[in-house]
């Protein structure tokens, strides 16, 4: 995220190629390009340790939250083995806001749409029958115009009318955001 963030920073300048980013944003830079080698201690599963005869149920847990600056979803596998559960990420998206100012729900709305459609295509790509797919959000706000069938303004309804092909109102949640 930090280098979208970088880069949308710098087009904001409306700056030439060859001209110096500000002190700040240098700064910003150099301080990512330092916490790089810490990418080396990441290690990231290749594949879903619960597939195996031994789970019992299966769920996605996705979760989708927003700052002003960005949006994401994130997608969780949850495995129940016996007396066991086990928790793995499967799969995050994120975006950085638009340059163009766009109120906190909007945001979150974003947010849950990638999140809708990152759930799906993993559902597509697992080819798990009787997966539970909960969706989860701090935005009451967000929950309510997906649960509603109130007629609202064209760019929440044409994200909750894609939302609504792609999952049930009822499984949208509320989490609190602390």
């Amino acid at each position: 995220m930090c280098p979208k963030l970088l880069l949308q920073q710098c087009w904001a300048l409306k700056a030439e190629w060859d001209q110096e980013v500000p002190d700040d944003v240098r700064k910003c830079f150099l301080r990512w390009m330092q916490d790089l080698p810490l990418l080396q201690e990441v290690k990231i599963p290749r594949w879903l340790k619960g597939m195996s005869e031994r789970v019992i149920s299966c769920s996605l847990h996705t979760f989708c939250d927003v700052s002003k600056m960005a949006y994401a979803a994130a997608v969780f596998a949850c495995y129940e083995c016996g007396t066991c559960v086990q928790v793995q990420l499967v799969q995050a998206k994120t975006r950085v806001a638009p340059v163009k100012a766009v109120t906190i729900p909007r945001l979150e709305l974003l947010a849950t749409t990638i999140g809708t459609r990152l759930a799906t295509s993993i559902v597509k790509e697992l080819k798990q029958k009787d997966i539970q797919l909960p969706f989860w959000s701090d935005s009451s706000t967000v929950i309510t115009w997906i649960k509603r069938d109130d007629h609202w303004g064209v760019f929440v309804w044409n994200r909750v009318q894609e939302i609504r092909e792609l999952t049930s109102k009822k499984s949208w949640r509320h989490v609190p955001g602390s």
